[in-house]
């Protein structure tokens, strides 16, 4: 026989697995959502800062800036400004631009092959025109690619 006075307030096992379903679904859209924010966000700074870096070296060679030709190498976490003709690893004039640690170059792909591109003076053109793509480490569909003309501008893809 049913007793409306002896019912006791409360949730029931059933209401209380349906909110913590309701709560662990909300809270796994956000972690997606803020993972991929995060996951754009990164990738368009590292973009910049290494387009940054080749627009810098470009107008450093138009400026002549020391007499000299500028240049960046492409490795697969840093891109590096140097003094044109030859990179060399740890000299003192190179500007290094590193790539936060869940992004790499994942290729560069340059006319004439290598991992270089140098700008001639004055003009600001280079013979090493081609793309450097930037991705995210684990997960390459987050990727942008940075193209370089003959002319020496650049450009995202």
């Amino acid at each position: 026989m049913y007793n409306a006075g002896s019912m006791r307030g409360g949730y029931s096992l059933v209401e209380l697995l349906i909110v913590l379903g309701i709560l662990v679904l909300i809270g796994t859209l956000v972690f997606l959502g803020f993972d991929g924010f995060f996951g754009t966000s990164g990738l368009h700074q590292a973009t910049e800062g290494v387009l940054s870096l080749i627009e810098q070296a470009r107008g450093k060679t138009i400026s002549r800036e020391g007499g000299f030709a500028y240049g960046v190498h492409f490795d697969s976490n840093k891109a590096t400004l140097f003094r044109a003709p030859t990179y060399i690893d740890g000299n003192v004039f190179n500007t290094v631009y590193d790539l936060n640690p869940g992004f790499h170059i994942a290729a560069t792909t340059l006319n004439g092959g290598g991992t270089d591109v140098i700008f001639q003076i004055i003009t600001g053109e280079t013979l090493s025109d081609g793309t450097v793509a930037i991705e995210k480490v684990g997960d390459p569909s987050v990727k942008k690619v940075i193209k370089i003309n003959a002319t020496g501008i650049v450009e995202v893809e």
